[in-house]
């Protein structure tokens, strides 16, 4: 009997060092950079640029990430000591609060081009807003998730706030 208990603990012995050996693989969040890539294409990469530059401005303040992923870029992102750019415009162009105001003020001519008045128009300004905001924070994080995965797979970025970026995140190992 003891025999048999010795080799049913060797065997047990063995599979609990295969499960501890095998890595769980990071996700390269391949949608996420094809999100990101497809929704750069019609501004011909302007939106990618912005929103790097946005990236590095939050970094360089000190920002909290609306994600857990963007979080992750934010804290992993290294800005130079002698760079003091904060990148108050591309911040402001990916900020929620702005986006709440751009969509509600389109949601609101749009409505009085209907011939929307009173509570009707309101709600048309109120529920843009909030399709900007969310819009945008959902931006936000799809961006980040595509840094993420742009990082893990070695890519190397296509203009300047891009390839420090990538870089930045590749050598934190991210």
């Amino acid at each position: 009997m003891s025999k048999a208990l010795e080799v049913f603990e060797k065997l047990a012995a063995k599979k609990d060092k295969k499960k501890k050996s095998k890595k769980k693989k990071k996700s390269t969040y391949p949608i996420s950079r094809g999100i990101g890539t497809y929704g750069s294409m019609a501004s011909l990469g302007l939106n990618r640029a912005i929103q790097q530059r946005a990236v590095k401005g939050r970094a360089a303040i000190g920002a909290k990430g609306l994600t857990h992923n963007e979080e992750l870029v934010l804290k992993n992102v290294k800005v130079p000591d002698n760079d003091s750019r904060t990148y108050p415009i591309s911040r402001a162009l990916t900020s929620p609060a702005v986006g709440a105001g751009m969509m509600g003020a389109q949601y609101g001519v749009l409505g009085k081009m209907m011939g929307a008045r009173g509570a009707g128009l309101g709600a048309m300004v109120a529920g843009g807003a909030a399709l900007g905001a969310a819009g945008t924070a959902l931006t936000r994080g799809i961006h980040a998730r595509a840094n993420v995965g742009r990082s893990r797979k070695g890519r190397s970025g296509t203009l300047p706030s891009d390839r420090s970026v990538l870089e930045s995140l590749r050598k934190s190992k991210v």
